[in-house]
């Protein structure tokens, strides 16, 4: 009978052991565009989501967590290392890096979006495996909120970016509702790196700061509207036309060389080694930009992401021989 019941508990044991060695687990990658506190809260609150329903980091979830530091350069590398390493998902915060993710994903890994306040003008509910939710602002409780708190006011300013999504859907809102509440809306669109540099003075001048912060404010929007021209180009060129074509390795392996070989040594070495100012360093983090543009006009004239579109390699090496 002792034996029977040793032989039992053994039996029991391995069982258990084999159930918990075969328990399912998860590897996903969770991508946020910036470090802003309302977007920590929604990667927190993501993984609260997860553990409510028993998926549990540390147990069976590993999260693997990159954050873009607001660069949309960096945003591409990044969902393209997750689609690269074949993560189970990808969950992405804020609207640039909720594109990426994507655009990357090709339909095969899903992609969580949170963060996003316009994700049909985003184009991220044209079909596909992706799900999210959206933030779009309360714009009738802010104009309700603005009149109880500034009952003269009659003008609403509203800097806005021409061409990206949030902004205009945003601005439309508030045009659309002003005139409920008293209000005109007197907006003002950044649309080049020279009405960026027109305008840093005004931007800065809405934020109480001393003086040596305002001189550095107005070395950075310097070099970011000269980037800008470059960004422009570029994300174009390569993440447009070039990964559009099917030509996505390249465009993976010209981010890895780029950040890791050039823009973060060189950042490095400026910062810690040779003590430069803040404004070269910045610079040093936004030069690919500029660069990546060189690499844009060649790749772009090769053509040779049209055959990426347009044949398969078996299908051209058919039509040579």
């Amino acid at each position: 009978m002792k034996k029977f019941a040793a032989l039992m508990i053994a039996l029991i044991l391995a069982l258990s052991c084999f159930a918990v060695a075969e328990e399912e687990s998860y590897t996903i990658g969770i991508a946020q565009f910036a470090e802003h506190g309302s977007l920590d809260n929604c990667r927190e609150g993501f993984l609260a989501g997860l553990a409510e329903e028993g998926i549990v980091e540390g147990e069976n979830l590993t999260v693997e967590y990159q954050n873009a530091q607001a660069d949309t350069s960096m945003a591409t590398t990044i969902a393209s290392n997750f689609v690269a390493n074949g993560y189970d998902l990808i969950c992405a915060i804020a609207t640039p890096i909720a594109v990426c993710a994507y655009n990357a994903a090709e339909d095969e890994i899903p992609v969580i979006y949170t963060a996003v306040s316009a994700p049909a003008e985003a184009g991220l509910t044209d079909g596909g495996n992706v799900t999210g939710t959206s933030d779009e602002l309360p714009v009738a409780k802010q104009l309700e909120t603005i009149r109880a708190m500034l009952p003269e006011a009659e003008n609403i300013g509203i800097l806005y970016t021409v061409g990206e999504a949030n902004s205009l859907v945003q601005l439309e809102s508030y045009k659309q509702l002003a005139g409920d509440y008293g209000f005109t809306i007197v907006e003002s669109g950044v649309t080049s790196g020279a009405a960026l540099f027109a305008a840093k003075d005004l931007i800065i001048g809405f934020y109480d700061v001393q003086e040596s912060t305002r001189a550095l404010a107005r070395q950075f929007l310097s070099i970011l509207s000269i980037t800008l021209i470059g960004t422009s180009y570029q994300v174009a060129c390569l993440t447009g036309i070039v990964r559009g074509g099917g030509h996505t390795k390249f465009v993976f392996y010209n981010d890895l060389v780029f950040m890791w070989g050039i823009v973060l040594p060189a950042s490095f070495l400026c910062a810690f080694v040779f003590k430069t100012s803040p404004a070269v360093v910045f610079f040093c983090l936004k030069a690919d930009q500029i660069l990546k543009c060189f690499v844009a006009v060649f790749e772009v004239n090769s053509y040779r992401w049209v055959r990426k579109l347009t044949r398969s390699e078996t299908q051209l090496e058919e039509n040579i021989a």
